[in-house]
């Protein structure tokens, strides 16, 4: 999923990073203490040279529904997979 425009940011050591884009893996591809997740988020934040990039990954495990995955996930499935679904506005702190 990609954003365009202001979709927030984190700071890293002084420098802002700014969130350009987001996926999943299933199952998590990082563990903890040997324990794979179900799904694994990653948000992928660019600083303003387009070369020096910051992964933040948030790890799910299977329990109730997450708002934002059941809204895209709804939206893609009406979609074919190999074409680019236009999902609307998504507001990036809908990631829990």
């Amino acid at each position: 999923m990609e954003w365009e425009g202001d979709a927030g940011s984190v700071k890293i050591n002084g420098t802002d990073y700014f969130l350009k884009q987001c996926h999943w893996h299933t199952p998590s591809e990082h563990s903890i203490n040997g324990i794979r997740y179900a799904l694994e988020l990653h948000m992928l934040h660019r600083s303003p040279d387009p070369n020096i990039k910051a992964v933040v990954a948030l790890l799910f495990k299977i329990g109730s529904p997450n708002p934002l995955l059941s809204k895209v996930n709804k939206d893609m499935m009406s979609e074919v997979a190999t074409k680019e679904v236009h999902l609307g506005a998504i507001d990036p702190r809908e990631i829990k």
